[in-house]
């Protein structure tokens, strides 16, 4: 039923724990497959020590970039809906059970992705946030929608992919993940092209942040990349985004990773 695709490169930090979180699910009906872009440490040692037939490891045969080992992972995978997390984010047991019954109930609007809120944890695994994340105004989300919230938040109201479940024969329809800092943005505008969002209005991850995490090592070039992808939904929607929401939008590209920098050190210390 649900394929969750785990990209890795030097993960053996986290990895035991996200796999465990995968495991511990109420929904059993899973496949795990993690996509190893030749990690030089424990990780594939690590997920091996699992004795649990539903784990499937894809080692790559040379090294690649961020993108084509998240497109390898959901190439591979075989479910109805995929989940694609980092290596070292975290699932809630009930996750996938109520993520699956959010689509399910919705299935009359052909939804593409469901998409929930996270709560935000540290390399230490303190939780920094319960919950975060865009709660919309209604259950089912289409793209007009996202478009102004994207613009006028400066950012992905949606969030990293950790927090959607994603239709297979959906994402089948894009181009895949691409771009850097981007990717799960890009994915998500996709996918909303194709069919609807729904909100579950539960909290039903952690995603890490911390300076091991990817977004982290990416700080310098988000704040370009956000303000190139606003401009371009000014130019491609005027009817719904605004000079006014591009202005906001701009100054908060801006501001978001300068505070999300400034957390990650003040609780390092």
């Amino acid at each position: 039923m649900v394929s969750l695709c785990i990209p890795t490169f030097n993960g053996s930090k986290f990895i035991r724990e996200t796999i465990q979180s995968c495991i511990s699910q109420t929904h059993k009906n899973v496949e795990i497959i993690v996509s190893d872009d030749q990690s030089s440490d424990d990780t594939i040692l690590i997920i091996r020590s699992f004795n649990d037939d539903r784990i499937v490891i894809l080692p790559a045969h040379e090294r690649s970039n961020p993108a084509s080992n998240w497109n390898r992972s959901i190439s591979a995978a075989k479910g109805q809906f995929i989940k694609i997390l980092g290596q070292d984010d975290l699932l809630h047991p009930n996750c996938i059970e109520n993520e699956l019954s959010a689509l399910l109930d919705s299935h009359k609007f052909s939804p593409s992705f469901c998409f929930s809120s996270r709560s935000i944890i540290d390399d230490s695994s303190r939780k920094i946030l319960k919950s975060r994340g865009w709660i919309p105004n209604t259950k089912i989300c289409s793209l007009e929608e996202v478009i102004q919230k994207i613009v006028r938040k400066g950012g992905n109201p949606i969030g990293e992919p950790v927090v959607g479940l994603i239709a297979t024969n959906a994402i089948r329809q894009t181009h895949g993940f691409t771009g850097q800092y981007l990717i799960d943005l890009n994915m998500w505008f996709e996918l909303l092209n194709i069919g609807p969002a729904v909100h579950t209005n539960q909290t039903l991850m952690s995603f890490r942040v911390g300076r091991s995490s990817w977004s982290y090592r990416l700080k310098d070039t988000q704040t370009a990349e956000m303000i190139t992808f606003i401009k371009n939904l000014r130019n491609s929607y005027p009817e719904i985004v605004t000079k006014f929401d591009l202005l906001i939008g701009t100054v908060l590209a801006y501001l978001k990773p300068k505070l999300r920098i400034a957390l990650i050190k003040m609780r390092a210390k």
